[in-house]
């Protein structure tokens, strides 16, 4: 959905759209297994500990990606500032632009 909406917003024409539903095609789906769960849940509690935004109701999608980043050990890319100084997580901050 991210990568969709941000194509819509900046309004790429027909072949780069193209292009990048080429590139969702060979993505793999993740399922949430037991530890992810669990590492979700730890996430949730720590951010809550330290006041980190993470864990706010208002952010279980994101804590979810967060969880899964972790879970993996995958670094996350991303410019959305809720992921900053996440517990355990790898973050690249991508260009917003």
């Amino acid at each position: 959905m991210e990568l969709r909406f941000g194509a819509i917003r900046a309004g790429w024409g027909e072949l780069r759209r193209r292009r990048l539903e080429w590139r969702i095609a060979e993505l793999s789906i993740v399922q949430p297994d037991d530890k992810m769960i669990t590492v979700c849940a730890e996430l949730r509690a720590d951010c809550q500990r330290t006041g980190h935004a993470l864990g706010n109701k208002i952010h279980d999608g994101d804590r979810w990606i967060a969880a899964a980043a972790i879970r993996l050990r995958l670094p996350l890319v991303s410019h959305d500032a809720v992921f900053k100084n996440v517990p355990l997580l790898e973050l690249i901050a991508a260009d917003p632009a």
